[in-house]
């Protein structure tokens, strides 16, 4: 009976074998139709990337770990913040203070002061010295504007300063030679949460400009222990201007203010009250062009800002 019984089983093992080998070809047909082409991946363009050396060069060849957060990935993760995007970094750290206060570190050093980390926006750093910190809520910038961020995740010192010992965060927002005309994005949600945005783009033969507009709103934790609401108002200016063939003049404006609840129940030194902030910056690059084939060029910038 046990060799009997070893016997069916191997039959019904066989007939089981045959089946799922007769099904192969289908499965292997339905696999390549749901991912065709898939071999043309080793064939695409390798990204090009500027803050590792500040210099062009493909991702592949960069001396550094980078991550690119690009467009397409901004608009699927869904968030209302600048700070949030951080979240798709390996090793990064995204939280806030107090409800509101954003802060960004790398591995570890998870408070609200990125002392060891420099941050840019076109090549303007955003990392205020008397605070040790950046005031990430009060940066007028879109995510809606954003080209790219590229994240160096290492030291990168040798190439921007000393408060580059973690890393560098590189936001690059778009040219307005590349906007559309006009864009306006409203959103509304739960907890008193109102989104407001528009772009309006400008084009002639020797300006390019683009004029954006902001406001973000809500109550924060639905906690009565803390006050963390939040009101803040951005815009922004930036204008390409090329009166030749060999010079291009980068200018870029910015203001931002906000209205920011502080407080915890039952804390003397920190009492309910509401704040106040403001923030504006003045960019000018100006780029002069070597040749007409743009193979070399020499470049000043200038950016003042303020923070009240």
């Amino acid at each position: 009976m046990g060799h009997g019984g070893l016997t069916y089983s191997s039959r019904e093992l066989l007939k089981a074998i045959f089946a799922i080998t007769a099904l192969l070809p289908l499965s292997c047909a339905v696999l390549a139709a749901e991912i065709p082409d898939s071999e043309q991946a080793y064939f695409l363009d390798v990204p090009v990337v500027l803050t590792p050396s500040r210099l062009k060069q493909p991702l592949d060849e960069s001396p550094n770990a980078i991550t690119v957060i690009n467009q397409q990935m901004i608009r699927a993760a869904g968030f209302r913040k600048l700070s949030e995007l951080f979240r798709l970094v390996p090793g990064m750290y995204v939280g806030s203070q107090n409800g509101h206060a954003s802060f960004v570190s790398y591995h570890g050093t998870t408070d609200n002061y990125a002392r060891r980390m420099q941050v840019l926006v076109d090549g303007r750093s955003v990392y205020l010295p008397p605070n040790s910190t950046v005031i990430w809520d009060d940066i007028p910038v879109l995510l809606e504007d954003i080209e790219r961020i590229e994240v160096v995740r290492g030291p990168s010192a040798a190439s921007h300063g000393a408060n580059s010992t973690q890393g560098v965060i590189n936001i690059i927002t778009r040219d307005p030679g590349v906007l559309t005309p006009g864009r306006i994005s409203v959103a509304q949600g739960g907890n008193g949460v109102s989104d407001l945005s528009a772009t309006i783009g400008l084009s002639s033969s020797v300006l390019d400009q683009k004029l954006s507009v902001g406001y973000r709103a809500d109550q924060g934790y639905n906690w009565p222990l803390i006050n963390d609401s939040n009101r803040t108002r951005m815009l922004s200016w930036r204008g390409n201007y090329h009166p030749n063939a060999t010079d291009n003049f980068d200018i870029q404006m910015g203001y931002s203010e906000a209205n920011r609840g502080e407080g915890v129940v039952g804390r003397a030194t920190s009492p309910f009250r509401e704040t106040q902030s403001s923030y504006d910056y003045q960019q000018l690059i100006w780029t002069r062009s070597l040749d007409a084939g743009g193979r070399g060029a020499h470049q000043l910038s200038a950016y003042p800002f303020q923070l009240w």
